[in-house]
């Protein structure tokens, strides 16, 4: 039947595209693009799903018209198999900067002596392409979900990453990256000895600010506009939490004419954002495995006591 779908915006649980449903983070945006205005880079970190890809893909979009034509920007998703490896990364990341990709060669031999020299060989010739283009505008190389390359080490070395900061430090370059925790930890917890974090101001993105929340639903849309007991339900189950806002108002908006029902309507929510709740699924995760922990140590001892007290009763019972 045509016509049933209706234009609801708050269907996007993943990175938001259009700009006009994004809201807030006005002071985080300020701070973004005064940095990046002077070419100093950034590392967004944050929890999952609290909107840091959605900020990264604002940044994006809105580089042209607020820093101006001589900035370039280029978008950078770590999750795209295209940049599984750092032969792929290199080779990709240069086709956007519009640099010749062939400088980048491939290294699908046996010998691990030459796979090496390949490799430094490639690191150099990015730098070098990189070098060659810096008179042609100010580069912004904006990388998202950053922790995925950082935990291939043996691809994505300590040379690798030094390279990325000698770039940085020297070249018209600079970097905005998101990932679920902060660069220096990323390094540290994954023992790469680079200090290419050191580029970085880190940037930790948070829930938003209640004005923020309160923007976010009083927003003109056309044909939408949320009543006080919906609003007031939508901040008891969300709170200021950028996409437990946008569940609650998609289960509401769905809802349409139906009769209002705020305790199934509430229930559905709920039972919705279990899925994105990933504090509380990692904790019962370890708790669960805590207690079968607990449960090995106990079985265990309680063996050690059995077998303690079969060995006394063969002493000490009369012959």
């Amino acid at each position: 039947m045509p016509g049933l779908a209706r234009n609801n915006p708050f269907t996007e649980r993943n990175t938001l595209k259009n700009p006009d449903e994004f809201f807030g983070r006005k002071d985080e945006l300020r701070t973004i693009f005064e940095r990046l205005k002077n070419l100093q880079s950034t590392s967004i970190y944050g929890e999952r799903k609290i909107g840091k890809s959605s900020l990264l893909y604002y940044v994006f979009n809105k580089i042209p018209e607020e820093l101006g034509s001589s900035y370039k920007a280029i978008y950078v998703d770590l999750q795209d198999p295209n940049y599984y490896t750092a032969y792929d990364f290199l080779r990709n990341v240069l086709t956007k900067m519009e640099c010749n990709p062939k400088v980048i060669l491939e290294n699908n031999t046996d010998d691990k002596a030459h796979n090496r020299e390949i490799y430094h060989k490639n690191l150099s010739a990015f730098s070098t392409s990189i070098e060659e283009i810096k008179n042609d505008h100010k580069y912004i190389l904006i990388i998202d979900g950053f922790e995925h390359i950082i935990r291939k080490p043996q691809d994505f070395n300590k040379d690798f990453f030094d390279t990325l900061k000698t770039v940085g430090e020297h070249e018209n370059i600079a970097y905005l990256t998101a990932s679920l925790y902060s660069l220096r930890d990323l390094f540290i917890e994954n023992k790469l000895t680079s200090t290419y974090y050191g580029l970085f101001s880190e940037l930790k993105l948070g829930e938003f600010k209640s004005f923020e929340t309160s923007n976010f639903l009083d927003a003109q849309r056309k044909g939408i506009e949320f009543n006080a007991d919906e609003k007031k339900l939508i901040r008891e189950i969300a709170k200021n939490n950028p996409l437990y806002l946008r569940v609650s108002c998609d289960h509401i908006f769905s809802n349409g004419e139906n009769r209002w029902n705020r305790n199934k309507i509430k229930e559905e929510i709920v039972k919705e954002l279990e899925y994105y709740n990933y504090k509380e699924a990692t904790k019962k995760k370890n708790q669960k495995k805590s207690i079968k922990n607990i449960k090995i140590r106990v079985h265990k001892n309680g063996l050690k006591v059995v077998k303690l007290f079969i060995y006394l009763l063969k002493i000490f019972s009369p012959k």
